[in-house]
């Protein structure tokens, strides 16, 4: 009797464990024909970024930051952004430029410009006016790298083109406080700026100025394949994590490691430089 009963008992909690799996399997296989823009509810979209869809990714973040859950809205923006999402950079960037501390504390955000900077500069070179006016208030401010007034009205001077009236009262302010020399070096940085030629900037986590090296760095394009991503710099070919040797301004060699590549981007970092490059390719 005992063995029959112990029989049915693991027959029922077998066919339990069969149900229950059947259901997830169903669940899973069901997951993959909804998409980001047909998902019902949160649960589904937050199921989708689990799986690293970007969209879902972003939408999730948007929904806990305006629940006030911004650590865990930067978790999900920082997911999306190291995908090269453009937007996803942009938030990531502000909420780290400015910070976030309304919430509660396992919620809050401590301010770290300078890691903002990366992400927004990221942004504002491919196309977001949003992170083009938070680089600008930064050169302007000294958040995260050291002041620059002339590259900070040729910023802004980007967002004034494209209707930012904050924009046209900073460049306003840094008229006043400009030398004639500076105003005329200022509108001919913006008309290059205009036309793509990014401005370099020094990120410096104690707000001093940054030697960089005289090194002009290019990047033709990016190659993505199961062995790993590659990055095309200044005629040569390197890997993720590959240093090479390249001549600067003045005849020096110097290392160049290729940290990062990303579809829109790629982060370097040149010898005795202390933070890291982001190059775009140029249009």
């Amino acid at each position: 009797m005992k063995i029959v009963f112990g029989s049915i008992l693991f027959l029922s909690l077998w066919s339990v464990l069969a149900v229950r799996a059947d259901s997830s399997a169903r669940l899973d296989s069901s997951l993959y024909k909804i998409s980001v823009h047909s998902a019902n509810n949160l649960s589904e979209l937050k199921l989708l970024a689990e799986r690293g869809l970007a969209d879902a990714q972003i939408k999730v973040a948007k929904a806990c930051a305006d629940s006030q859950l911004y650590a865990d809205a930067l978790k999900w923006y920082s997911a999306a952004a190291k995908q090269g999402v453009i937007e996803a950079n942009f938030q990531k960037g502000h909420m780290l430029l400015y910070g976030c501390r309304d919430a509660p504390p396992n919620q809050c955000v401590k301010p770290d410009p300078t890691a903002a900077l990366s992400c927004l500069f990221m942004a504002a070179t491919n196309g977001h006016f949003g992170a083009s006016y938070d680089v600008a208030v930064s050169l302007k401010d000294g958040l995260g790298c050291p002041a620059d007034l002339v590259s900070a009205y040729a910023w802004f001077s980007l967002c004034a083109d494209h209707g930012s009236d904050p924009s046209r009262t900073a460049m306003n302010w840094l008229a006043l406080r400009l030398s004639g020399s500076e105003i005329r070096q200022a509108l001919t940085l913006a008309r290059e700026t205009k036309m793509g030629h990014w401005p370099g900037m020094s990120l410096s986590a104690s707000g001093h100025p940054v030697a960089a090296v005289d090194i002009n760095l290019k990047l033709s394009g990016v190659v993505f394949s199961p062995r790993g991503n590659m990055a095309i710099i200044n005629k040569r070919t390197l890997a993720e994590g590959e240093t090479i040797q390249l001549k600067t301004g003045k005849n020096e060699m110097v290392d160049v490691t290729c940290v990062s590549v990303q579809p829109s981007f790629v982060q370097v970092k040149v010898e005795s430089e202390a933070d890291l490059r982001t190059l775009t390719a140029a249009r």
